[in-house]
């Protein structure tokens, strides 16, 4: 490596450190390639990729610091792949098969705008008590006594809840009796609360219904036409 290309690696390295320190990041595909050059200009596009500044391993050819764009540092939600859990009382064969189909159909879409969505059955309320205490993110009980949110406003509380639980989110449904008191008397630890409806649904058209709104909060996060 020359003694100029080592300056301008020295160069670049400080800068990105500089960019860390102050909120933003460099994406990990970025390529940089020489823009303005005298060297570069008219040669073959196969000799300009030679050029690429890529920030895994490839080699420091040319490299134009002024034209180096910046991103804003995204949130949590942005750098780590966005998880909601379903925690439920109940068995997945349990239901009907056309409301199965219907939840899938939620889960399949959340997951092409990032958000995997997915089931966990439990077998009775004691093994559903274990597990919210063990979970580590966000924890929110499905529950009557909860509040009644629109869907832009679960859109928003949605995200807000992926970014304090470190991109994980826990929905909680009760079985046929409901959710036990364990539950309902720590608010301390479950004191986020969200009510579907006013309505009485069973466990499972419970679970299709909330499949159904996570999806519609990513539309309406993406700003799309689907949620009018």
């Amino acid at each position: 490596m020359s003694s100029i290309n080592r300056i301008l690696l020295i160069l670049f390295q400080l800068l990105t450190l500089y960019s860390i320190s102050n909120s933003f990041y460099l994406p990990h595909n970025v390529n940089i390639r020489s823009i303005g050059s005298p060297t570069n200009r008219g040669c073959r596009e196969s000799d300009k990729l030679r050029s690429v500044t890529h920030l895994n391993n490839a080699p420091l050819s040319f490299l134009s610091l002024s034209k180096l764009r910046l991103s804003p540092l995204p949130s949590s939600t942005s750098l780590f792949g966005m998880r909601v859990t379903i925690m439920i009382v109940g068995k997945k064969n349990a239901g009907l098969q056309w409301l199965e189909d219907g939840y899938a159909t939620y889960e399949k879409r959340s997951r092409s705008n990032g958000v995997e969505v997915v089931t966990e059955w439990c077998k009775g309320n004691d093994e559903l008590v274990g597990r919210c205490e063990k979970d580590k993110g966000k924890v929110v009980l499905c529950d009557l006594g909860g509040r009644s949110l629109s869907s832009e406003k679960f859109s928003e509380k949605v995200y807000s809840w992926l970014e304090e639980g470190g991109s994980r989110v826990t929905f909680v449904i009760g079985g046929a009796e409901g959710l036990p008191k364990e539950l309902l008397d720590d608010r301390r630890r479950f004191g986020e609360r969200v009510k579907l409806s006013d309505m009485t649904f069973t466990h499972t058209w419970a679970r299709t219904v909330l499949g159904e709104q996570i999806y519609r909060a990513s539309e309406i996060r993406k700003g799309t036409g689907y949620h009018k």
